[in-house]
C-alpha cells in the first residue's frame, strides 16, 4: 500500500466485532523507561501451521488489518487477511485461493476505504493441467465485518501471468492496482483501474517492446485523482540493466506521460511513490551511479514529471545499499529508511539509515543505528503528524538470531526511544511493516518463527507511546 498523504483517523469509532478464533495474543502492560509501552503481540498461525508471511499492514478505524500468504498443505498458500481491534483482538480472518493442487495464491497489498472496507490484491494461481495454467491478478473486497463484496480476477487477453504489487484508492474508492503482466515475450508494467462496485473500468499496460522486462512496484493518488506508477524498465534488449520508471495516467486512463531514471545495474528501480498535497512526486529506490553498485535514492518530480531534484545515500563501504521505506513528513519533504553498507572500528557491518529531507531536497539529518546488534538494517517508516519518524528494521547477531528493532526519531533527528521484539525461538523474525495513528500509537508487522509447531507466523505488535501530563499550577 502506498502512502499518498498522512492519515487522520477517527480513533473513536469501534471496530465491527465478528466472533472469530482469537489466534494468539500476548497482553503486555508494563512501562518501560524509553516512554513507550508494548500493549500487545498478536500472531496469526494458519490452520496447517506452517508458513504464513506477511506482506502489508493498514490502519482502518480504531482497527487495523494485515495481509500475506498462508500454506493450506506442504505447496500450496492462500490468501490471508486478519482484522485485529485496538486490543489485538482477531475480529476475522478471511483466507483465498481456487483450492487446487497448485492453485497457490499471495496477497501482495491492501488499503481500507473511508467505509470500512478493506480490497486486498495479489497473484493467483489457476492451475487446469500442465498444458494449460495461468496466474491471475486477483483483487477482493470484504465489508468491515469480512464479508466478500466482489471478487475480480485479471490476466491480459493472450497473456497467462498478471502480478499485481500494489493497491491505492482514490477520493471516490476507485481502487488502482499496479504490478507486473507477461505479454508474450516479456512483462510489462500493468495498471488496473476497478470502480467501488468492482467492475473494471480500465487496464493498461505499458513497456520496451521486445524481450525486455517493465513492472510497477508501486501506485499513488494525486489530488485530482491522477495515478502515478513507480518501478522499473529495462531500456536495452538483451541487457539486463534496469532503470527506475514513473508513469502518470489520468484518471481516465490516458497516459499523460512517462520517465526513466538511468542506472548502471540490473536491479535498480523505484521501489516507492508518493505525492504531497501540491502534487509533487517523490520516488524512492535503488540506483546505481556510473561505475558504481546501488545507491539507496531519493528523487522529486514536478506534477508534469520534470526531475526538481536527486538525493542519494551510500555507505563509507563498498559494498550495495539497500532501501527500506519511504514517508512523507508533514512540514514538507520525506523520510526514508534503508540498509548502509558502512565500516565500523575497522569491520564491515550495515545499519539502519534513516535520513530526512526537506521538500527542496536540502538534508535535514541523517543517522545511523544498529540498536545493539552486530548487524541491522531498514525495512519501513512512518511519520506521526507532528513529524516524529518511526522506523522498524532488523538487528542480527552472529549467533543467527533476528530480531524486530523499532526506533522514534523527533522532528530534529534526535533517537527518542528503541524497541526490541524477539520471537519465542530466538531464531529469524522479519518486520515488514509500519504505521502511526493520529495519537501516535504505532503498529509493527511482520513474521515471527514460532519454532518447528508452527514456523512462521503473521506477528502484529502495538506500541503505545507514554506522554507525560504537564504539571500541577
Amino acid at each position: 500500500m502506498s502512502r499518498a498523504r498522512i492519515p487522520k483517523l477517527r480513533l473513536s469509532t469501534l471496530c465491527v466485532a465478528v466472533p472469530a478464533f482469537l489466534g494468539s495474543v500476548h497482553q503486555e502492560a508494563e512501562a518501560q523507561p524509553s516512554g513507550v509501552v508494548r500493549t500487545w503481540l498478536a500472531r496469526y498461525n494458519g490452520p496447517y501451521s506452517y508458513w504464513e508471511e506477511l506482506h502489508d499492514l493498514a490502519l482502518g478505524e480504531g482497527c487495523l488489518y494485515v495481509a500475506g500468504f498462508s500454506y493450506r498443505d506442504d505447496v500450496t498458500s492462500d490468501f490471508a487477511t486478519v482484522k485485529y481491534d485496538y486490543s489485538g483482538r482477531q475480529q476475522w480472518v478471511r483466507r483465498y485461493g481456487l483450492g487446487g493442487v497448485n492453485d497457490s495464491a499471495s496477497a501482495q497489498a491492501l488499503a481500507v476505504d473511508s467505509a470500512g472496507n478493506v480490497l486486498v490484491t495479489g497473484r493467483s494461481a489457476d492451475y487446469r493441467s500442465d498444458a494449460e495454467f495461468s496466474v491471475d491478478a486477483a483483487t477482493l473486497k470484504y465489508d468491515a465485518a469480512g464479508n466478500l463484496l466482489w471478487e475480480q480476477r485479471y490476466r491480459l487477453p493472450g497473456g497467462n501471468n498478471s502480478q499485481p504489487l500494489d493497491i491505492a484508492l482514490d477520493s471516490a474508492g476507485n481502487a488502482y492496482v499496479a504490478g507486473a503482466t507477461w505479454t508474450g515475450t516479456g512483462f510489462d508494467l500493468m495498471l488496473l483501474k476497478y470502480s467501488p462496485g468492482g467492475s473494471l473500468l480500465w487496464s493498461r499496460t505499458l513497456g520496451k517492446a521486445g524481450d525486455r522486462w517493465d513492472a510497477g512496484y508501486a501506485v499513488a493518488i494525486d489530488t485530482h485523482d491522477n495515478p502515478v506508477v513507480a518501478g522499473y524498465t529495462q531500456p536495452y534488449l538483451f541487457n539486463p540493466v534496469t532503470f527506475g520508471y514513473l508513469v502518470k495516467y489520468s484518471a481516465a486512463g490516458n497516459l499523460l506521460w512517462e520517465r526513466e531514471h538511468e542506472s548502471a545495474t540490473n536491479g535498480s528501480a523505484w521501489w516507492r511513490v508518493a505525492i504531497d498535497d501540491a502534487g509533487r512526486i517523490y520516488t524512492f529506490g535503488e540506483i546505481a551511479p556510473p561505475g558504481d553498485l546501488n545507491h539507496i535514492w531519493t528523487s522529486q518530480y514536478s506534477p508534469n514529471g520534470a526531475i526538481l531534484w536527486d538525493q542519494h545515500h551510500d555507505g563509507n563501504a563498498s559494498g550495495s545499499n539497500y532501501r527500506g521505506g519511504m514517508a512523507l513528513s508533514p512540514e514538507g519533504g520525506v523520510v526514508v529508511c534503508g540498509v548502509s553498507d558502512d565500516i565500523d572500528d575497522g569491520g564491515g557491518v550495515t545499519n539502519i539509515v534513516t535520513l530526512r529531507y526537506e521538500a527542496d531536497g536540502t538534508e535535514a539529518w541523517r543517522r545511523l543505528e544498529r540498536g545493539g546488534y552486530d548487524q541491522a538494517g531498514g525495512r519501513d517508516v512512518a511519520v506521526d503528524e507532528a513529524g516524529n519518524a518511526y522506523v522498524t528494521g532488523w538487528g542480527f547477531n552472529t549467533n543467527e538470531s533476528m530480531d524486530f528493532v523499532t526506533l522514534k526519531y523527533t522532528p530534529a533527528g534526535q533517537l527518542a526511544w528503541r524497541q526490541v521484539l524477539a520471537g519465542p525461538a530466538g531464531a529469524t523474525d522479519w518486520p515488514i511493516r509500519i504505521a502511526v495513528d493520529a495519537t501516535q500509537n504505532v503498529f509493527v508487522a511482520g513474521d515471527v518463527h514460532g519454532g518447528l509447531a508452527t514456523y512462521f507466523d503473521f506477528a502484529t505488535v502495538r506500541y503505545r507511546q507514554i506522554v507525560a501530563a504537564p504539571p500541577h499550577r
